[in-house]
């Protein structure tokens, strides 16, 4: 679906932009990194829309917002989550070991907040998660389902209040 691939890469750039602005500011040690994760965490999407004739119309649904993990949802309707299969992919493209682990997790944030994925992970997710917030209120409304669930994780992680976030931008 095209549509589908134009929004992906359109939102996936925006935020990866976003991330890249954030990362100084929030004390992420590299901002390059940053980037390239934000950029790529979510490189399953286009082979899941590749695949599955009908992804681009589940990633739509309103049942989505149900507070649980997508890649949860992606696993019961697809058998495979786009998570994964980004993982996978980014080990292919030999991306760093840190970012290849964020891409896995970055839906996960129990796992993530456990601490065993260590700091530079959860900075990574935590970062493109405040910047996938702020992208979405700019560009979408102010309605962010990754937001709502992993807001608490992103927040304290990067020592911030959704007030200074916002003063950021």
């Amino acid at each position: 679906d095209n549509d589908a691939m134009e929004n992906f890469w359109e939102s996936s750039s925006g935020i990866a932009e976003i991330t890249a602005q954030l990362a100084k500011p929030l004390g992420i040690r590299n901002g390059d990194e940053a980037y390239t994760f934000a950029l790529f965490r979510d490189c399953g999407v286009p082979l899941m829309i590749g695949k599955f004739p009908g992804y681009s119309d589940f990633m739509k649904l309103d049942d989505l917002l149900t507070g649980h993990a997508v890649t949860a949802d992606e696993i019961v309707k697809f058998g495979i989550d786009h998570a994964s299969l980004g993982a996978r992919l980014a080990k292919s493209w030999e991306l760093p070991e840190e970012t290849c682990t964020a891409i896995l997790s970055h839906h996960d944030y129990a796992r993530l907040q456990e601490g065993a994925l260590g700091k530079g992970v959860c900075s990574l997710v935590a970062v493109s998660l405040a910047a996938e917030w702020l992208y979405t209120r700019e560009n979408v409304g102010p309605d962010c389902r990754e937001w709502s669930r992993g807001r608490e994780f992103a927040l304290g992680v990067l020592s911030i209040s959704e007030e200074a976030l916002l003063a950021l931008v």
